[in-house]
C-alpha cells in the first residue's frame, strides 16, 4: 500500500475556491517535489524542530488551522478519529500561524468543554509553511506523497476514510476536483475602498458612496471606523445584501441581527444562502455578493445609517424596507430576587464576549446584552430587563447556549435568563408594490 504526506492548509478565511489545476507563488505545482523545510515551534512531540522530509514514508496530515475559524474548529474530532485509525499509517499535525499562549488556552477550555481528547501535534506561529503553501481560504487540504511529491490541493471535503484509503491505495487523486489559490490583493483598511491610486494623497472627501459586485481575491468582511481626517467610513467587503440591510438599519439603540430581521420577498435567496465553502463563494460570484463603502464627515455622522438606508433604497428599489413591532421570541436577563452584586473596582470598561464564557470589568448587563446581539453570539435577541445599571465584575464561564449553567452562575448575584416572547422592533424586508405604469 503506498503511503502520502496531507497537508491541510488553514489560513486567514472560512472561504474555499475549487478550480481543476494549481501553481501556487512558491513555484510548486502540481506533480513537482515539495523542497525541504524545517518546522518549529512544535508541541506534543518529541521535538520542538523538525524537517518536514523526516515524515516521508509515513502518511502526514498537516492541519493549518485558526481558533476562531468555525469549520476548522468543527473538524478536530474527526481528525482525533482519522489519527487513531491511521496512527500507523499516518502523523496528523495541526498548524496556525496564532500565538502558542492564544492556542494552548483555546484546546484546554476546547477539551475540558466538550469532554474529548486532543493528542494532535501542535504548531503554532507558524510562516514557513504558510508561506510554501499560500492560500486565500481555509480549510486546504495539501496533498503530498511518501516520495514528497504534490499530488493535489483540495478543500476539506475529502477528508474522510474513504478518501484517504483511496489516495493511499492509487497514490493520486484524479477524480477530485482541485483547489485553485487566488492571491489577496493588498487592501489599505485605512484608506477608501478602491480608490486610493486616484490623484493620491486626496483632498478631504466630504462624502463618498461606492457599490460594486463581488471582488474575487478580496477577502470578506465589514467594519465601521474613522480616518484620520475624521471622516467616518462603513466598508462592506464581499458580502450579502443580509448583511448591509442590518447594518443600514441597526441604529439608536436597536441591533438588527439574523433574531429580528425578516425577509418576506420572492427574491430571498439573494439575501442569504445557507450554502457553505466553495458553494457559497459561487453563491456570491454568481450576482449575490457586494462591496459597499459609504464616508461621510464627522460633522453628519449621526445620518451615515440613514444615508445607507437611502443608498440600499437607490441601488435596490424593487424592495422596501422597514422596522416594525411584532411579538418576537427572545431571552430576556431578570432580577429574580435582591442580592449582593459584584460592584467593579475598575476604571476602564471591558467586555469580552467568548465561545466558553463572558469577562465583564466595570460594565452593566445592558452592555453585555448589546455586544452579544451585535457580535450575533446569541439564539435569538436578548435584552436586559433587570433595571439594574451598576458597573459590576463579574466572570461567568458559561454561555446563552447553555442556559441551565448560565443560570446556576447567575443565581448567585439573584439573576437569571430566559426564554420568552415580547413586543420588539423587527427589521422587514419585502417586494416593493408595483406601481400602475410599472
Amino acid at each position: 500500500m503506498k503511503k502520502l504526506i496531507l497537508l491541510s492548509v488553514v489560513g486567514l478565511l472560512c472561504l474555499n475556491l475549487k478550480a481543476t489545476a494549481q501553481i501556487n507563488n512558491a513555484g510548486i505545482s502540481i506533480g513537482s517535489a515539495v523542497p525541504e523545510v524545517t518546522i518549529t515551534q512544535i508541541t506534543n512531540y518529541k521535538d520542538t524542530k523538525v524537517k518536514l522530509s523526516s515524515f516521508k514514508g509515513k502518511a502526514v496530515i498537516i492541519d493549518f488551522w485558526a481558533t476562531w475559524c468555525s469549520p476548522c474548529v468543527a473538524m478536530i474530532p474527526k481528525l482525533e478519529a482519522l489519527q487513531k485509525e491511521f496512527k500507523d499509517q499516518i502523523t496528523i499535525i495541526s498548524v496556525t500561524e496564532q500565538d502558542r499562549k492564544t492556542v494552548q488556552t483555546f484546546l484546554s477550555n476546547f477539551v475540558k468543554k466538550n469532554k474529548v481528547r486532543y493528542s494532535l501535534i501542535d504548531v503554532t506561529d507558524d510562516q514557513v509553511l504558510h508561506t510554501l503553501f499560500p492560500h486565500s481560504s481555509i480549510p486546504t487540504l495539501v496533498w503530498i506523497d511518501a516520495k514528497g511529491i504534490l499530488q493535489a490541493i483540495t478543500d476539506f471535503q475529502p477528508l474522510d476514510k474513504e478518501h484517504i484509503n483511496s489516495f493511499l491505495v492509487n497514490g493520486n487523486l484524479k477524480n477530485l476536483i482541485v483547489k485553485q489559490y487566488t492571491p489577496l490583493i493588498p487592501y489599505d483598511p485605512q484608506k477608501p475602498l478602491f480608490l486610493t491610486g486616484n490623484a493620491f494623497p486626496a483632498p478631504k472627501i466630504y462624502f463618498h458612496s461606492l457599490l460594486t459586485a463581488y471582488k474575487p481575491g478580496l477577502t470578506g468582511g465589514y467594519a465601521i471606523r474613522q480616518d484620520s481626517m475624521k471622516n467616518l467610513l462603513i466598508t462592506f467587503r464581499n458580502t450579502t445584501l443580509r448583511n448591509m440591510f442590518s447594518v443600514a438599519y441597526s441604529e439608536a439603540g436597536l441591533v438588527i441581527n439574523k433574531t429580528n430581521l425578516f425577509i418576506e420577498s420572492r427574491d430571498s435567496t439573494r439575501f442569504t444562502t445557507r450554502l457553505i465553502t466553495d458553494a457559497y463563494v459561487n453563491w456570491l460570484k454568481s450576482g449575490n455578493g457586494y462591496c459597499y463603502e459609504l464616508m461621510v464627515g464627522h460633522e453628519q455622522a449621526k445620518q451615515a445609517n440613514q444615508y445607507m438606508q437611502q443608498d440600499l433604497a437607490r441601488y435596490f428599489p424593487q424592495y422596501e424596507a422597514k422596522i416594525e413591532t411584532r411579538d418576537n421570541p427572545c431571552l430576556i436577563v431578570e432580577q429574580i430576587t435582591k442580592m449582593k452584586l459584584p460592584i467593579s473596582k475598575e476604571t476602564l470598561l471591558h467586555l469580552e464576549i467568548g465561545p466558553f464564557g463572558y469577562k465583564l470589568r466595570n460594565a452593566n448587563i445592558k452592555e453585555l446584552c448589546y455586544r452579544l446581539n451585535a457580535a450575533q453570539r446569541t439564539p435569538f435577541h436578548i435584552s436586559d430587563e433587570t433595571g439594574l445599571t451598576s458597573r459590576l465584575d463579574l466572570d461567568l464561564h458559561s454561555t446563552v447556549y447553555e442556559l441551565d449553567k448560565l443560570n446556576a452562575e447567575l443565581n448567585a448575584y439573584g439573576l437569571r435568563v430566559r426564554h420568552t416572547t415580547r413586543p420588539s422592533k423587527v427589521l422587514v424586508i419585502r417586494d416593493r408594490p408595483s406601481t400602475p405604469d410599472q
